[in-house]
């Protein structure tokens, strides 16, 4: 969790170009975010026990449901001893049985996204914490050899069929942004400031390269990229995102106009994302935004692009809102008591299934060093 305050705030200078929508924030569930700060410091501290061996580790991961925090442990009946035994009396949560513990969900995870090249018809692989299992994507399961994917963590692992994930590539959170560059439309996620007091903004690193001329909805040039996330092989995976350099002069504005609420982005916070919060994208071709709920935590996911002809690996989470071509770079979110939280930038999905997934903004904030102003 980051919590950074910077005393001067970003100017409007990029001014929204969408008329609110009246009404659109009836459709937000308001996330209290003292739960959002509980479930991080748990996830912490439960993982790190795990790691350190203080208690016998029977901690299977947590998820969001309704103003709850739901505790998985694969030894409900043990009152001392633990992991979670000292979460037991906590009126925020219901501890719930599970089979696997989620340092085994990580393990199978690491497994898989490790061989993924040698699985016909990959599409993703992902932790999902409501079902206590590791769901591997595929597009044709009758295309399995079930021998020469032995190697498979059996038990934990669930095999689905899905429709390839297509990058939706699409300034203010979500509005239209131009890379004069390539010629291509897509949205801005957040204005951000790097820890050496840099101003800068966040779009998506697929179909993006360094030196790329940004421009806003009305072809003014605002800045260039100046950093893309190295993720050319497995083993420097990573969120799909990109820093742009803001030009001298030139801001971002961090409000969703169509919020009749608190509109403005939380300076400052992030928080690591958990199965089951309501997320909500704005991006170029959704407006005011969609809606769903997070589902899978840590999701795999590759695809060649055409700018440089290379495979690129994304780490990332998977959420049940629609999102269409158009709108990579859009703004992610969690609406709290305190107002929009930025979440992570809309990466890929499509028409063509019935999720999206995103880069999480705790990768992104950590890799360019940067905080929301």
């Amino acid at each position: 969790m980051s919590r950074k305050f910077l005393s001067v705030l970003l100017t409007v200078a990029l001014v929204l170009c969408f008329m609110p929508v009246a009404g659109a924030s009836s459709n937000l569930n308001i996330v209290d975010i003292d739960i959002l700060d509980k479930m991080d410091d748990i996830h912490s501290a439960l993982s790190e026990a795990s790691k350190r061996g203080v208690y016998e580790d029977t901690y299977g991961g947590m998820y969001y449901d309704k103003g709850r925090i739901i505790l998985l442990t694969t030894n409900a009946s043990r009152e001392t001893g633990s992991s979670v035994a000292a979460y037991k009396n906590d009126s925020d949560i219901s501890i719930v049985s599970c089979d696997y513990t989620f340092a085994e969900l990580e393990t199978a995870w690491n497994i898989i996204v490790e061989n993924a090249s040698s699985i016909p018809k990959f599409v993703s692989v992902g932790i999902s914490p409501k079902k206590n299992r590791v769901t591997l994507a595929v597009e044709d399961k009758t295309l399995l050899d079930s021998d020469k994917l032995a190697w498979v963590p059996s038990g934990v692992t669930e095999i689905v069929e899905s429709a390839p994930i297509q990058p939706t590539a699409s300034i203010g959170c979500g509005n239209t942004m131009k890379n004069s560059t390539r010629g291509s439309t897509s949205s801005c996620c957040v204005g951000v400031t790097t820890n050496s007091g840099i101003n800068g903004l966040i779009i998506q690193g697929h179909e993006t390269l360094v030196g790329d001329v940004i421009k806003n909805g009305s072809r003014q040039t605002i800045g260039s990229v100046t950093q893309r996330v190295q993720n050319t092989s497995t083993a420097t995976r990573g969120p799909d995102a990109c820093f742009v350099t803001l030009n001298s002069g030139n801001t971002v504005t961090n409000t969703i106009p169509e919020i009749t609420g608190a509109n403005a982005v939380v300076s400052g916070q992030t928080y690591t994302i958990q199965a089951g919060l309501p997320v909500h994208m704005r991006g170029h071709k959704t407006k005011p935004f969609s809606s769903g709920e997070v589902d899978e935590v840590s999701v795999y996911y590759q695809w060649t692009e055409n700018r440089d002809g290379l495979t690129h690996y994304y780490v990332g989470a998977k959420a049940t809102y629609p999102s269409k071509v158009g709108d990579s770079g859009g703004f992610v979110f969690v609406y709290t008591n305190w107002g929009p939280i930025w979440a992570g930038l809309q990466s890929g999905g499509g028409e063509t299934v019935n999720y999206s997934v995103f880069a999480k903004a705790t990768d992104i904030a950590s890799y360019f060093g940067c905080y929301v102003p």
